[in-house]
C-alpha cells in the first residue's frame, strides 16, 4: 500500500497561539470543545499536541476563530496525509470524479472523469479526487478543497478502521466519514464532524482518502 506522510502534532503544536486566539474571540476552551462535539479534556489533548487534529477539525476551528485554515494547520500539526513539508515538490494530475456537500454527502461517478487537479505528493497513478462544494454553508472554510482517494475497494476492517474514507452504504448513500468499529461483526460506526454518528452501518465499498489539498 502507498505510504502516506503525517504532520506531527507533537513537534508542531503551538498551544499559546490557540489560547490567545480563543481569548481574543471572547470564547472559552469549553465552548470551543462543545462546538466541536468533544469534551474539554479531548480539546486540551488536541491543543497540547497529545492527540493529532484532523483536517475537518482544523477547518471548523478556523471558522470559529475567524482565521485562515492554513494558520490553524501550521499551529496544530493537523493530520494532512500526503502533503510534503520539505524538499522539491512533485505534482500529479488527478482527475475529478465527484463532489462533497456540507453534510459530507458524496456524489460520485468513477466512470465520468472531469478536469484534473494538480496535487503535490507521492500519488498513485490510479488516484482520483472529489471536491468540497460548500460555499455559504457551515462548511464554507473547506469550499473548493480536494480529497484525493483511491478507487473503490471491498470492505476491509484492517485498512478502514479509524480512517477517513468515502463509503457506499448498503442503503444506497455515499458519504465521507471516519470509519470506526461497529457493535456487530461486519457493521461499522461512521463519524463526521458536527454530524450525528451512524451506528451499525453496512458498507458495500470504501475509497480511502490518501491526501487532502486545501484551496
Amino acid at each position: 500500500m502507498q505510504s502516506v506522510n503525517y504532520v506531527s502534532a507533537m513537534s508542531h503544536v503551538n498551544y499559546k497561539w490557540f489560547s490567545d486566539k480563543i481569548t481574543a474571540k471572547g470564547l472559552t476552551q469549553r465552548a470551543v470543545a462543545k462546538h466541536l462535539g468533544v469534551d474539554a479534556s479531548t480539546l486540551s489533548l488536541l491543543l497540547h499536541g497529545k492527540r493529532r487534529m484532523r483536517v475537518e477539525q482544523a477547518a471548523e476551528i478556523a471558522r470559529l476563530l475567524s482565521v485562515p485554515v492554513g494558520d490553524v494547520m501550521r499551529n496544530s500539526g493537523a493530520d494532512m496525509r500526503g502533503i510534503r513539508q520539505e524538499g522539491a515538490p512533485t505534482f500529479h494530475a488527478v482527475p475529478l470524479v465527484g463532489w462533497v456537500d456540507e453534510n459530507r454527502n458524496v456524489e460520485i461517478d468513477f466512470d465520468q472523469k472531469g478536469p484534473a487537479f494538480e496535487v503535490e505528493g507521492d500519488v498513485p497513478p490510479t488516484a482520483i479526487c472529489i471536491q468540497h462544494r460548500t460555499a455559504g454553508t457551515a462548511a464554507d472554510p473547506m469550499d473548493g478543497w480536494i480529497e484525493v482517494i483511491m478507487p473503490p475497494r471491498e470492505p476491509n476492517p484492517e485498512d478502514m478502521l479509524d480512517r477517513h474514507c468515502v463509503v457506499k452504504l448498503s442503503t444506497g448513500e455515499t458519504l465521507l466519514r471516519t470509519v470506526r468499529r461497529g457493535y456487530r461483526d461486519g457493521h461499522f460506526k461512521l463519524m463526521g464532524l458536527n454530524l450525528p454518528p451512524i451506528h451499525d452501518a453496512e458498507i458495500s465499498w470504501y475509497s480511502p482518502v490518501i491526501l487532502v489539498k486545501p484551496l
